[in-house]
């Protein structure tokens, strides 16, 4: 039994970003491009490593960090036992709201991390102060 909608959005190497149909209200959905692919395997993706970026045509990049193909790279027999994901293409004013959003998240994101990190490098030279003066 496939499992669907795996992850909530991709990006395709032509910068079309397609969304899961659950996070769209019933009927803004019409006239947009469709995607439905499946996880690929590692030896699918390491095939793919040969080919230039405009040739990998059916084939997107889940946010979940798997590569996923649509039905010319992964046959029906193979189907069954993966994870699945089916969406529409955003409009160009919701990919630049997503955009401004991910940039947003991405600079909290590495602001937290500094922070947490300049935190820990604090304890542990303080540790090695209070070691050394013992």
């Amino acid at each position: 039994m496939t499992e669907t909608m795996a992850t909530e959005f991709v990006i395709a190497s032509d910068g079309v970003v397609f969304v899961n149909t659950a996070e769209l209200a019933p009927g803004k959905t019409e006239g947009r491009g469709r995607f439905r692919g499946w996880v690929l395997e590692p030896n699918e993706v390491a095939a793919l490593r040969s080919k230039a970026l405009a040739e990998l045509s059916g084939v997107v990049l889940g946010c979940d960090g798997r590569i996923y193909g649509d039905e010319e790279h992964v046959a029906p027999a193979h189907r069954e036992q993966r994870l699945m994901f089916e969406g529409v293409a955003l409009t160009a004013d919701e990919r630049d709201v997503a955009v401004e959003e991910l940039v947003r998240l991405a600079f909290n994101i590495t602001t937290c991390i500094d922070t947490l990190c300049g935190a820990n490098k604090k304890k542990r030279s303080g540790s090695r102060s209070r070691r050394a003066k013992a």
